[in-house]
């Protein structure tokens, strides 16, 4: 079970409604995130046309242009600096914070994305990190400046799948991978379990996936960022 750890890597005060059953609840930092830009699916103007009997439209979720700056090819940055507490005997950052600093790139982006971890919470459906898997690459040391990234790589009817990245700053404008990570994140009803992903939350998270997938296809994202 992951530990459940708020911003800046300080264990979180559970509330007394957090129960874990096969789960590690997201929680959010007690103070609460910077206010973020709020992401609305907005539809096209209706066609005067009627559909034909039997059939129903679903435009395509449109992302505001704040939030397509904040996801540039469908990726949020959130740009952090290691701490000396962090560290190991050998003076490098603890694998087990890496978590953390995933963890902190995930809340940012929904917090980016004007509704986070608390405000899902409050509606009743809490998000859940069901599996996270790490892959090192290249340790981050002392005063170290990184960013961690946070794209969306699939959408199911019950988990949001995404990928991040951890890139150290090199001297100059250069950056190296140090590590790269899959989280899938579910929705919990009210009994915990594990439930269907909101339909406004699917529609802006595969509107983000898409956009990631363009920027791919188009020399950018995921498998065009600097290594």
């Amino acid at each position: 079970m992951q530990s459940i750890l708020g911003r800046h890597g300080r264990a979180a005060k559970p509330c007394g409604q957090c129960k874990r059953v096969g789960y590690a609840l997201v929680q959010a930092n007690p103070h609460g995130f910077r206010a973020g830009a709020v992401a609305q699916c907005a539809a096209p103007r209706a066609s005067s046309q009627v559909p034909p009997s039997g059939h129903t439209t679903n435009p395509e979720p449109v992302l505001t242009p704040e939030v397509e700056a904040l996801f540039p090819g469908g990726e949020f940055s959130e740009h952090m600096q290691v701490r000396d507490y962090e560290l190991d005997q050998f003076n490098v950052v603890n694998n087990a914070v890496y978590s953390s600093y995933f963890q902190h790139g995930r809340h940012e982006a929904l917090a980016m994305l004007g509704h986070d971890v608390d405000a899902y919470a409050r509606d009743g459906t809490p998000l859940a990190l069901s599996q996270l898997n790490i892959a090192f690459r290249a340790p981050l040391r002392s005063r170290d400046k990184f960013r961690v990234t946070v794209a969306v790589a699939k959408v199911t009817a019950a988990r949001l799948v995404l990928q991040q990245r951890i890139f150290r700053q090199l001297p100059g404008d250069g950056e190296e991978l140090s590590a790269s990570a899959e989280a899938t994140v579910v929705f919990l009803d009210s009994r915990y379990q594990a439930t269907r992903v909101p339909k406004p939350v699917a529609r802006l998270f595969q509107a983000l996936a898409d956009m990631q997938a363009t920027s791919i296809i188009n020399g950018g994202g995921a498998d065009g960022a600097s290594k």
